[in-house]
């Protein structure tokens, strides 16, 4: 969603005493970016009343990273896996939608807004909540639209948050434990943290049927890191065009039937991140090259004016 001046003025309120909430939301509130839900994709603004289409984030990472990735594959090389709930993928996608949508108004609503809804929550819904107040994470803005004039795309942050963390004083009171001096911990901050909601998939996740391609080559195309690698791309986003350090937490939230496990951006994709983002540029380039090209072509062959037929007539003389 684009960031409209009630939600921001209400963020601010609870949350702009944060420097970097409040740059976010300076930047959003300016950005002419937004997702159209009719026609399903990215729209910038380029001029008033008029709009162009932008790529979406995750088609692209695939095109470049793990264009070879086939779940279907996966499934038959690995029969151990068990059903995920749903019939078929069609099914998969409308319940992740739902998912989305439901943690998007619980996230965006006032209390009373929310309450009118009366949001009948799917149990994967209520799960993905209970667990995040467990790891005692608020969260602020939901389906955030960001857009990367670098690259040329645009994405859904599926939630802005903060999470509360401990810390050990460097200074503090010391105890022993089996005779090792161990700090103990006093210190509670706040810090701000980027998530993805995954629903479904369950054993499959951690699952591919290759690699990666280019500097993760050595990283396995399972949805796990497919999801690890998207809230890595929109962490460096924010750092680059919103006016954000790089996040210290970037998470992946998946809930499956037994319930729900949150995973961390990987430490060995944090430390490549300024090459992985180099990589997706130089390729995007390339591919978007490639596509002009073809269209040219395709128009040249239109241009060609048609053969006409010819009838060549022998006569034989008896």
């Amino acid at each position: 969603m684009a960031i409209n001046q009630q939600l921001a003025k209400r963020v601010d309120k609870l949350y702009g005493a944060h420097p970097d909430v409040h740059s976010i939301l300076n930047k959003a509130l300016s950005s002419k970016i937004r997702f159209c839900q009719i026609a399903r994709n990215f729209q910038l603004e380029i001029a008033p009343g008029k709009r162009t289409v932008v790529s979406g984030l995750t088609a692209k990472l695939e095109e470049v990273f793990y264009p070879n990735y086939d779940y279907e594959v996966v499934k038959k090389s690995n029969p151990y896996i068990r059903g995920t709930g749903v019939r078929n993928s069609k099914e998969g996608k409308n319940r992740g939608t739902l998912i989305h949508k439901q943690l998007r108004e619980f996230t965006n609503l006032t209390p009373a807004e929310f309450k009118r809804k009366k949001v009948d929550f799917h149990d994967y819904s209520k799960a993905l909540i209970a667990g995040m107040e467990y790891w005692k994470t608020e969260p602020i803005i939901g389906e955030m639209c960001i857009y990367d004039p670098d690259l040329h795309i645009a994405t859904r942050i599926d939630s802005i948050a903060f999470e509360m963390v401990e810390e050990p004083e460097s200074n503090g009171p010391k105890r022993k434990f089996c005779d090792i001096d161990c700090m103990i911990m006093k210190t509670k901050r706040r810090r701000l943290s980027c998530i993805d909601f995954k629903s479904g998939m369950d054993d499959s996740i951690n699952h591919g049927n290759g690699n990666m391609m280019g500097p993760l080559s050595d990283f396995s195309n399972s949805p796990c890191n497919q999801a690890q690698l998207q809230v890595l791309i929109e962490m460096m986003i924010l750092e680059r065009h919103y006016g954000v350090p790089f996040l210290e937490a970037g998470w992946v939230y998946h809930c499956k039937k037994e319930g729900v496990t949150r995973i961390p951006v990987s430490t060995e994709l944090r430390r490549r991140r300024r090459e992985i983002y180099e990589y997706f540029r130089i390729h995007l380039n390339e591919i978007r090259e490639n596509q002009r090209l073809e269209r040219e072509r395709k128009k040249r062959e239109k241009k060609k004016p048609r053969k006409r037929a010819t009838t060549t007539v022998i006569y034989v003389n008896h």
